[in-house]
């Protein structure tokens, strides 16, 4: 139901030309967002284009509603899971080296999380944005889902 909440939610703020750029898994037991405590809180979920700079320490790409999908892919990451991205890594620094390699988080085993699910997780970490699915290929992908859980 909460993939099914999040992926709605992307679909209609794309749908308004609005792009979140701080999606996370952050939310309370009623399903709630809750506000970070700790600005470094979000890394997990970052996409790798937020950490491309110019020589004035600016990000050289715009924000895009393709990051906020690679953001999704952690979120159903943790959803399926029940853990954060990178939850086995200690450090904040390090999560953000991670991302900025293109080391992607681990997949959890295969009872916990299926073929099809971690197969279209990969699809939102996409490392080429274009690559990435549509907020429409969400929404259908979780619905789909749902009907046959």
């Amino acid at each position: 139901m909460r993939k099914c909440m999040y992926s709605l939610a992307i679909v209609a703020v794309h749908s308004q030309s609005v792009i979140h750029g701080d999606l996370s898994g952050n939310i309370d037991k009623n399903g709630i967002a809750l506000l970070p405590t700790n600005p470094t809180c979000t890394a997990p979920y970052m996409a790798p284009e937020y950490l491309i700079f110019d020589d004035e320490g600016n990000v050289s790409l715009a924000f895009s509603p393709k990051s906020d999908v690679y953001s999704f892919g952690g979120i159903m990451l943790q959803v399926l899971e029940g853990k954060i991205p990178y939850h086995y890594v200690a450090r904040y620094e390090a999560i953000i080296h991670c991302i900025s390699q293109g080391i992607r988080p681990r997949g959890p085993p295969a009872p916990v999380v299926g073929d099809v699910d971690w197969d279209f997780i990969q699809s939102c970490w996409s490392p080429d944005m274009e690559h990435r699915p549509s907020g429409e290929a969400i929404l259908e992908f979780v619905e789909g889902r749902a009907v046959l859980n």
